[in-house]
C-alpha cells in the first residue's frame, strides 16, 4: 500500500514538472468584467492554440528568458498586436514591434526592474494561427533582447490569444489583465509602433504615480509625437487601477477613446502628462483596424458612472486610513 501511494506521488510529480517544462496556460473567463477577471489553470497543451476562447500562455521553459532573476518590482508593458499588412515571410524585419518598439524599449529600460512584454492579439490573426508561430516568435523576440538590451535587464514574454477581432482596445485590456492575474505591480500601455526616446521613464512615471494622494491613484504617460496630443496615447499605472475599477479599459471601447477615457476618468488631479519622457507614435504600418465611432457617443456616460466608481473607493479608504 505504501509502495502504491509514493508512486502515486512521484507519478505526480513527474507530470507536473513536465508540465511546467512545456507551457502555463491561464483561461480568461470573459463573462464579467464588472469584476476583476478570473482565471483557471490548464495543461492539455494540445488545445492552447486551437481554443477561440482568450488564452494567456507563458514562454516555454526551452527557450530561456532574458535574466529573468534579482528584481522584484514588475512592469507589465501591454499591447495589442497585428501582423496585418505585414508579409508572411517579412515578420521579422517589417514588424513595428521587432524594427522599432523592442530596439527601443532595450535602449531606455532601467536596471533595477523586470520588464514583461505582454502581447495580445486576434485568434484570426494570419501569423499567429499557424503552428509554431508562437515558438518561432519568442526565439525571434529573445534573440533581439539579447542584441539590443543590457545582458542584466531580465526580459519576459507572454502571450495573450483574444478570441475576438478587430478590437485593439479589447485586446489592450485583455493584455493588462493577465498581467494582473500574474500579479504585475506597473502596467505600460503602449503601441506596437512605437519608438521610446526617453531614458528613466521608468522612474518618472513610478516617481509622479508615488505623488499623487493617495500614492499610486491616477494615470501618467509620456508627451508623445503623433496621435491625439490633448490625451494621454500612453498610459503608465498602478495595480490599484484595476482594483478601483476591476478592468483596465472599459468593454464599451472596442476601438478608439479608451484613451480618452484613462485620461479624463482621473482629471483634473490624478492625471499628468510627463513632457520630460518622449515617444513617437511613428504610425509606420498605418492604421490596421476599423474604427468603431459609437465610442465617442457614450464616453461622457461611461466617465460619468467610472467616476462615482473612483470618488466610492476613495471616500471607502480615507476612512480606513484615518481610523
Amino acid at each position: 500500500m505504501l509502495r502504491s501511494q509514493n508512486a502515486i506521488l512521484i507519478g505526480t510529480f513527474c507530470i507536473g514538472l513536465l508540465l511546467s517544462m512545456l507551457i502555463v496556460v491561464y483561461n480568461i473567463d470573459m463573462t464579467n468584467y464588472n469584476h476583476r477577471i478570473q482565471f483557471s489553470q490548464v495543461f492539455n497543451i494540445d488545445l492552447v492554440f486551437q481554443t477561440n476562447r482568450p488564452v494567456v500562455a507563458s514562454i516555454r521553459e526551452d527557450i530561456k528568458p532574458h535574466n529573468t532573476m534579482m528584481p522584484r518590482i514588475n512592469i507589465a508593458i501591454g499591447l495589442g498586436i497585428t501582423t496585418n499588412k505585414i508579409p508572411m515571410d517579412k515578420i521579422n524585419s517589417a514588424l513595428p514591434l521587432f524594427t522599432t518598439l523592442l530596439p527601443s524599449f532595450c535602449e531606455t529600460a532601467s536596471l533595477g526592474y523586470r520588464y514583461h512584454f505582454y502581447l495580445a492579439h486576434d485568434h484570426t490573426d494570419a501569423f499567429f494561427s499557424k503552428e509554431g508561430s508562437h515558438k518561432n516568435f519568442t526565439v525571434s523576440f529573445y534573440t533581439l533582447v539579447k542584441t539590443h538590451c543590457h545582458p542584466s535587464l531580465p526580459v519576459l514574454l507572454h502571450f495573450v490569444n483574444c478570441g475576438h477581432s478587430g478590437k485593439p482596445a479589447w485586446a489592450q485590456n485583455d493584455a493588462m489583465m493577465a498581467a494582473y492575474n500574474d500579479s504585475m505591480d506597473y502596467y505600460y500601455r503602449v503601441n506596437d509602433d512605437t519608438k521610446m526616446k526617453s531614458k528613466n521613464w521608468t522612474e518618472v512615471f513610478i516617481r509622479a504615480l508615488s505623488q499623487f494622494n493617495p500614492p499610486n491613484v491616477g494615470v501618467v504617460g509620456p508627451n508623445h509625437q503623433g496621435g491625439n496630443m490633448a490625451i494621454l496615447t500612453y498610459d503608465f499605472v498602478h495595480k490599484t487601477h484595476v482594483d478601483i475599477f476591476g478592468f483596465y479599459y472599459p468593454r464599451n471601447f472596442t476601438t478608439w477613446y479608451a484613451d480618452d477615457w484613462i485620461t479624463k476618468v482621473y482629471q483634473p488631479d490624478k492625471s499628468r502628462k510627463m513632457n520630460e519622457i518622449i515617444v513617437l507614435h511613428t504610425m509606420s504600418v498605418g492604421t490596421r483596424y476599423n474604427i468603431a465611432s459609437i465610442g465617442g457617443q457614450i464616453l461622457e456616460k461611461q466617465l460619468e458612472r467610472d467616476k462615482k466608481t473612483l470618488q466610492a473607493w476613495l471616500t471607502k479608504h480615507s476612512s480606513t486610513r484615518a481610523r
